[in-house]
């Protein structure tokens, strides 16, 4: 089976750099609004079969629960390798599954976006996709098949250890891509600045034109 994985952290814990610009309900708002312009893009996707949101947050996605797109509560929330671990457990996916996990502050994703992945994993039976971060010091985006190809170091430097545990492994199609849609995750204020000159139609950028945070 091919599954995304989407783990989301806590509003409330999350983006704690932007406090320094936002207050907290706007930051708060704007974890939503982002999650859901993710899963605005993915739940319209056909190539994968199962998508699952882990997260605390589960009142706030319930709209998107459906026989394909599944919420598991992340109860202990011990972070983001520890939940996509849980994930693997519940659903038990093995060397006969693809994954692709996406994170849940890359509001600039389009459905062509998930259509360069897919095309690209359509061509190999043993393959990773990694998509790193504007700064290469994290990675936004990975695809593995089998399920089993890799051990996941999401956090501080990511990009660099996926990327060197991937190159070791053998007869594998490695593939870095460097897209602009995926690669903005909103971190920062700068990184909102970057996202809000995009105009993209997205339920986070109406919020942002409509709390009047500008450039």
């Amino acid at each position: 089976m091919n599954y995304i994985i989407i783990p989301i952290k806590s509003f409330k814990n999350s983006k704690n750099r932007l406090k320094i610009k936002l207050r907290d309900d706007i930051r708060i708002n704007l974890c939503l609004f982002m999650a859901m312009d993710v899963l605005n893009v993915v739940s319209k996707n056909k190539d994968f079969e199962k998508i699952v949101i882990i997260t605390r947050e589960k009142g706030a996605f319930s709209k998107f629960e459906n026989e394909k797109i599944n919420i598991l509560m992340d109860n202990d929330e011990l972070g983001i390798n520890q939940a996509i671990l849980t994930v693997y457990k519940n659903y038990n996916i093995n060397e006969k599954d693809s994954v692709l996990i996406l994170h849940s502050d890359i509001p600039s994703i389009t459905p062509e976006d998930l259509d360069l992945i897919v095309k690209k994993a359509n061509s190999s039976n043993k393959i990773a996709i990694l998509v790193p971060s504007e700064k290469k010091d994290g990675t936004n985006a990975v695809y593995i098949k089998p399920a089993n190809l890799m051990d996941f170091q999401f956090g501080k430097n990511s990009y660099e250890k996926h990327l060197e545990q991937l190159k070791k492994v053998k007869n594998i199609d490695l593939f870095v891509l460097e897209n602009k849609n995926l690669s903005l995750d909103i971190d920062t204020y700068e990184d909102l600045i970057k996202f809000i000159e995009r105009k993209t139609k997205t339920l986070s950028q109406n919020y942002l034109s409509k709390i009047k945070i500008k450039n």
